[in-house]
């Protein structure tokens, strides 16, 4: 049995700062509501972890804590908007069941965990042993169990959960290669479908169709929002990899050739040389990339505030736009 690893971290949590990591949406006012929901998606998580033989029980709680540097608060990795609404649009409907209302929760926090927890387990940033193999085999059972559930709860076809796990599953597995932004948007929209799940069945179920596809508008707006500022703050990672992000496909000849002159000085000498590193910075910003992407990352935050709103999902909608006036310029838009 391995032994608990309080140190370590996520990813998700930046370690290097350059012009590009310091690039971010503006904090979020939670209330205590909004704290007692991410509690709420803690514990859903931890159970989960409970579920593991008793002697591995302490060791996956440990790891989970030190994912976020040990303070057992998971789900402060991910942003306040991808699942506040599980509070906002519940509080705008009116009184709900209690079992609605913490199935929704439990299969949300599930599927925002899972996500990351498959990311980083495929790509090695997160070591493969065996609790942490299980305890993803949990949360998956889990996860689907409960989406079942919540389709006959509130009247939807079981089969949702299918199709949006397929979508899910295929396009990770074997992602389709992006020639413009718009693939790679549709791309990502397809590597989010668990995230969308939820949404549309609470949707569905507190306000008929239109609020379902309202809902998964807002969330997916906000999740290709966050891919694309985390493609920004992440040049230096992704370059060393040689991923074709979002900012690489905005760059222009010349910035894709000191994009590969940047990766060739990683491999030769294994760190980023500052001078070409600077040159590629440059490039990013006069080639126009950085402004369209910060100009798209706005359009979509304010394409989910608009959206919350008409539906008088005000929270939020208030939270997307808290996020969109911390961006350069994001005050203005």
């Amino acid at each position: 049995m391995g032994t608990p690893e309080p140190a370590f971290t996520s990813p998700l949590r930046l370690t290097v700062r350059n012009e590009f990591t310091d690039i971010g949406f503006g904090p979020v006012a939670a209330g205590p509501e909004i704290v007692r929901l991410r509690q709420a998606l803690n514990a859903c998580l931890f159970r989960t972890a409970a579920g593991l033989p008793g002697p591995l029980v302490a060791e996956a709680r440990a790891t989970l804590s030190g994912y976020t540097g040990g303070d057992g608060d998971f789900f402060r990795l991910f942003y306040v908007p991808i699942w506040s609404f599980l509070h906002w649009v519940p509080a705008a409907a009116g009184p709900i069941a209690a079992e609605l209302r913490e199935e929704a929760q439990e299969a949300h926090a599930l599927a925002l965990f899972l996500h990351l927890w498959d990311d980083h387990l495929c790509d090695g940033q997160l070591e493969l042993d065996m609790l942490r193999l299980h305890l993803r085999t949990l949360a998956w059972q889990r996860y689907v169990a409960c989406a079942r559930s919540l389709c006959r709860r509130t009247g939807a076809d079981p089969a949702l959960v299918d199709g949006h796990v397929a979508e899910y599953v295929e396009s990770v597995h074997c992602p389709v290669p992006a020639s413009d932004p718009a693939a790679y948007g549709e791309r990502f929209r397809r590597q989010i479908a668990i995230w969308t799940l939820t949404p549309r069945l609470l949707g569905h179920a507190l306000g008929g169709p239109a609020a379902a596809a309202a809902l998964v508008r807002v969330i997916a707006a906000f999740a290709q929002a966050w891919r694309w500022l985390d493609d920004l703050q992440d040049v230096h990672l992704d370059l060393r990899e040689g991923k074709e992000t979002a900012v690489w496909l905005e760059l222009d000849a010349v910035g894709r050739q000191r994009w590969a002159a940047c990766r060739d000085e990683w491999v030769t000498r294994g760190r980023v040389d500052p001078p070409t590193w600077a040159a590629l910075a440059l490039a990013v910003r006069e080639s126009g990339c950085l402004q369209r992407l910060l100009g798209q990352i706005t359009a979509q935050l304010h394409l989910a505030a608009q959206t919350a709103g008409a539906h008088g999902w005000w929270g939020i909608s208030r939270e997307l736009e808290q996020c969109r006036q911390g961006l350069p310029g994001g005050a203005q838009a």
